[in-house]
C-alpha cells in the first residue's frame, strides 16, 4: 500500500553524525513508503544566524539515504519506490528573508511550519501562549501562497492557526499533530481546529510522539489508532494521514518503532472496521492529493 509520511527529522540526525535510524532506505522500502517528507530544521532560539546555510548542509546530506528528491511537479500517480520531498520546520530558517523562501521553493521545499517551539518573526508557537501572527507572518503567508509552499500549522498557537486558515489560498496542513480530546497537550489540536481543517480541505498527519498520544507518555500503536479514529469520527477521513516525527522524538510508540511498521498500523485499522479505501487514504492518498492540489493552485 502506498504510504506517505508528512514529517521526519532524519536530515538533522544525519547532520549530527549519527547513522540512519527509524527512517532509512531499508525501513522505507519495508514499510511501503513511497513518499517521505524530510524537514530542514535548526531548533535554535530566534533570531538565528547561519540558519540558511545549516539548512543547505542538511539538504546536501539527503543523497546519503539513497532516496531521490522530487523537486519538480509531482507525478500524476504516487511513486512506488521511496522518494523524498522537503519541508521547513520553523520559518526562522529564512532569517527574515522572503527571497530565501523563493530560493528554498526552487530547491524543492513544498511546505513550511511558521514556527517551531520558540516565538519568531512570524508568530507564537503553541508552547508559548497566545498571540496573533505578526505583520511579517501575514506577509509570509501571502508569499507562501504565491510560491506554492503550503502553510504548516503544527507547532503554531491557536490564534495563528485561525489567521492562517483565513489567509491561505492553498491547502493548510498540520503535518505532525494529534487530537487534544485524546491527550490534553498544548501541541495537539482541539476539535474546533480539526473541524476547521476539515471544512477548509486541509491535511492532518498524526504524530507518533508518545507525549502527544497519551498523557502518561506510555503510548503504543493502539494510541495512534485512537487519535486517527477520533479525527475520523469528526468527519476527517478525507484529511487524515501520518506525520510520524521519526528522528525528531526521543521515544516511539510500542508497535510502530520505525518506518517499516506502517503495515501493522493498517492491519489494526482494518480490524477496527476501516474500509480498504479509507485506509489507503490515511496511509498516503490524502497527503499526496494535498501536495498535488497545492502545486496546481499555485498563483
Amino acid at each position: 500500500m502506498f504510504t506517505a509520511d508528512a514529517h521526519c527529522d532524519t536530515l538533522l540526525r544525519l547532520e549530527s553524525g549519527r547513522p540512519p535510524g527509524p527512517v532509512s532506505l531499508d525501513t522505507l522500502r519495508r514499510g511501503g513508503v513511497g513518499l517521505q517528507v524530510f524537514a530542514l530544521f535548526h531548533g535554535g532560539r530566534p533570531p538565528l544566524s547561519g540558519a540558511i546555510q545549516r539548512a543547505l548542509r542538511q539538504l546536501a546530506l539527503l543523497p546519503e539515504l539513497g532516496v531521490p528528491l522530487l523537486d519538480g511537479p509531482l507525478p500524476e500517480h504516487p511513486p512506488q519506490n521511496p522518494s523524498a520531498v522537503l519541508s521547513i520546520e520553523g520559518s526562522e530558517i529564512l532569517e527574515g528573508s522572503l527571497e530565501a523562501l523563493a530560493r528554498f521553493r526552487r530547491l524543492g521545499v513544498r511546505m513550511m511550519n511558521l514556527t517551531w517551539n520558540h516565538p519568531n518573526a512570524a508568530g507564537v508557537p503553541a508552547l508559548a501562549g497566545r498571540g496573533p501572527l505578526t505583520a511579517f507572518g501575514c506577509r509570509l503567508v501571502e508569499a507562501m501562497n504565491q510560491e506554492g509552499v503550503l502553510c504548516d500549522v503544527s507547532h503554531l498557537n491557536e490564534d495563528g492557526f485561525w489567521m492562517v486558515l483565513e489567509r491561505s489560498r492553498l491547502p493548510v496542513v498540520a503535518s505532525h499533530s494529534c487530537a487534544r480530546a485524546c491527550c490534553d497537550h498544548p501541541r495537539n489540536l482541539t476539535d474546533r481546529q480539526i473541524k476547521g481543517l476539515i471544512e477548509a480541505g486541509g491535511f492532518m498527519g498524526i504524530n507518533f510522539c508518545p507525549a502527544f498520544l497519551r498523557e502518561d507518555g506510555e503510548a503504543s500503536l493502539s494510541d495512534v489508532c485512537n487519535h486517527i479514529d477520533h479525527v475520523a469520527q469528526l468527519g476527517g477521513i478525507g484529511i487524515l494521514g501520518l506525520g510520524s516525527d521519526f528522528d525528531g522524538i526521543d521515544r516511539v510508540p510500542q508497535g510502530i518503532e520505525d518506518a517499516s511498521c506502517f503495515p501493522a498500523l493498517y492491519e489494526r485499522l482494518s480490524r477496527m472496521g476501516y474500509r480498504p479505501a479509507d485506509i489507503a487514504a490515511i496511509a498516503g492518498g490524502n497527503l499526496y492529493r494535498t501536495l498535488q492540489s497545492g502545486q496546481e493552485e499555485r498563483t
